[in-house]
């Protein structure tokens, strides 16, 4: 799929390979502006996201953390100090992915589901989430949205599922 989501599945069923991959980059997955109901409630506010001034955002990406010097000072610290590994996520800047995917969804919405639409910051919509798992469009739609992330973050890829299922007989 558009997304970052490695896995590993182990099964007895016979005859199952690697999947290939199809190539899907989030950008074929969006949808349009025009097509998005109450497309300003997707959208955030620049001045609520720590960017780092010397990246370019330009484009059609999903925002990464990634550690700051800052950050990098305050983990070696943390685990000299205590020998565990911390990085506060105030430490932490958002730049674009460079491989054209998007990170693994998860149950709840997050800075890492943050993506550039060419034109604004916005989260992405429960639609693209769907796509994002190869789901129908409009398949979670008997629920609320915040239920439709969870629900979809929660769940299979679905292409990779009737992959591994196709061999059974």
């Amino acid at each position: 799929s558009a997304q970052n989501r490695p896995r590993l599945y182990w099964t007895n069923i016979p005859n199952v390979t690697q999947p290939k991959d199809k190539e899907i980059i989030l950008s074929s997955i969006m949808q349009k502006k025009s097509d998005i109901k109450d497309y300003d409630k997707y959208i955030i506010d620049k001045k609520d996201l720590i960017l780092n001034k010397d990246v370019s955002y330009k484009g059609i990406f999903c925002l990464t953390e990634r550690r700051t010097e800052e950050a990098k000072k305050i983990r070696k610290e943390h685990m000299k100090k205590f020998g565990k590994d911390f990085s506060p996520r105030r430490a932490k800047e958002l730049v674009p992915r460079t491989d054209g995917k998007a990170n693994c969804l998860t149950a709840t919405v997050g800075k890492e589901h943050y993506i550039h639409d060419g034109e604004n910051f916005r989260y992405m919509t429960p639609i693209e989430w769907e796509k994002l798992q190869t789901l129908d469009e409009n398949y979670t739609d008997i629920l609320s949205d915040s239920q439709r992330y969870k629900a979809i973050g929660n769940g299979w890829t679905v292409d990779v599922i009737a992959h591994i299922l196709k061999n059974i007989k």
